[in-house]
């Protein structure tokens, strides 16, 4: 597809489904709230105009999907399952709006960023490669499960004003990163340390001036 955020790929019906077992790259949208995609193959976003996925049917991805060359990559109002797939933002950006991944590798690399904006990520592993930030938005239900390899010069952000049930739920963290909740670094692992794990069981619960901030372990 061209540089063209007008781009479409839908089914005439919502009950259609593409399967794509080859390469879709460029810009625009596939779904347009109608249809199943289920990928196999490479679904790359490599162009400024950016990539929205969002058929009504869900995604079922045991290839690749990723965002390159500075793009944005945007799953709406859809559920991946990604189990055994990778989702992969490659010095660009991933959006989880108003959308679920379930399992499978979700990765960052190098100037990558993940938004969460009521949105899901759960039941796989999430890396950053430096610097790579994890932001979780202010004013969202938003939701962190499985394992984060958080890698030195990476940041999981969790910002102020989220909603009840928010933030990271059952997350198992390694790595040397960096941890801030509502701005406010809370910890980073000791060099020496760099495979200790963090375990973080808890809700972000703040509301209009209540602000709790969770506990972070740290094991050896």
């Amino acid at each position: 597809m061209s540089n063209n955020s007008q781009n479409y790929i839908f089914g005439g019906l919502g009950t259609d489904i593409l399967t794509n077992q080859e390469t879709i790259s460029g810009a625009g949208t596939i779904g347009s709230n109608q249809m199943t995609l289920v990928n196999s193959g490479t679904i790359n976003a490599d162009q400024s105009a950016g990539m929205t996925i969002n058929p009504n049917g869900g995604v079922t991805n045991t290839g690749t999907i990723e965002a390159t060359a500075g793009a944005n990559l945007t799953f709406t109002n859809t559920t991946v399952g990604n189990a055994g797939g990778k989702i992969t933002a490659n010095t660009g950006t991933l959006q989880v709006n108003n959308a679920t991944i379930n399992g499978g590798t979700v990765s960052l690399v190098g100037s990558s960023t993940l938004e969460l904006n009521n949105g899901t990520v759960h039941g796989g592993t999430l890396t950053t490669v430096r610097p790579g930030p994890i932001d979780i938005a202010s004013g969202f239900s938003n939701y962190l499960g499985g394992t984060i390899n958080n890698s030195a010069g990476g940041i999981l952000s969790i910002a102020n004003n989220n909603r009840s049930n928010s933030g990271c739920r059952d997350v198992y963290a390694t790595g040397c990163g960096a941890v801030e909740f509502g701005g406010q670094h809370v910890g980073t692992c000791n060099p020496r340390r760099c495979h200790a794990e963090r375990r973080f069981d808890h809700h972000v619960e703040q509301h209009s001036e209540t602000t709790s901030t969770p506990e972070l372990e740290t094991t050896p």
